[in-house]
């Protein structure tokens, strides 16, 4: 995936409408309601929630996205991102694990166990990388951690692999999705 360079606004007034996780358009001149099968739209300007109770944190993963031509919202609580989460869908979340309230942890647990979010990657975000934080992180779902102080270039590649491998994702499950169609199309006929 690449997004051209762009400059962005810190962080938008009102985010736009949600929009559903790899949800097709229908096809000119189909019926209302009828899904296309064709291939997955692509990430084109990718929606990254950065979650940080710390405003230097989210002010650092910010400028990290702006490479990345990132759409970013931003929440100073656990609680917030999740609320954010139950009315706005994203293409990835960054979160920061150690928080006052719901920690990052259970933010990423409660992404996975949302089935409208479940298949959002989470980035965990961590200043003491231990080895069973990770595995921690990683047993709850978790794509994959950065460590504090954030590296841009770092933060650039982890953040690219996540959103690649979401679109690779949405890309199979119109793929599996196809065959279902097909007996659904040819049952009607």
């Amino acid at each position: 995936i690449v997004w051209p360079p762009s400059t962005m606004s810190p962080a938008p007034v009102k985010p736009p409408p949600a929009r559903s996780a790899g949800a097709l358009p229908p096809r000119a001149g189909s019926a209302p309601g009828a899904r296309a099968v064709a291939k997955a739209a692509p990430i084109t300007r990718p929606r990254v929630l950065a979650v940080d109770d710390t405003p230097d944190a989210l002010r650092q993963l910010r400028e990290c996205l702006k490479a990345l031509n990132a759409e970013c919202f931003t929440c100073g609580s656990g609680n917030s991102a999740v609320e954010f989460l139950s009315k706005e869908l994203v293409d990835l979340a960054i979160v920061d694990v150690s928080m006052p309230g719901l920690g990052g942890f259970e933010v990423c647990r409660a992404i996975k166990h949302d089935p409208r979010t479940a298949d959002i990657p989470v980035i965990l975000v961590t200043g003491d990388i231990k080895s069973e934080d990770t595995n921690r992180g990683i047993e709850l779902g978790a794509f994959d951690y950065l460590t504090k102080p954030v590296d841009p270039h770092e933060c650039t590649v982890r953040v690219h692999a996540a959103l690649q491998m979401k679109r690779l994702m949405e890309e199979l499950k119109v793929q599996l999705m196809a065959p279902e169609e097909q007996r659904r199309a040819q049952a009607e006929l």
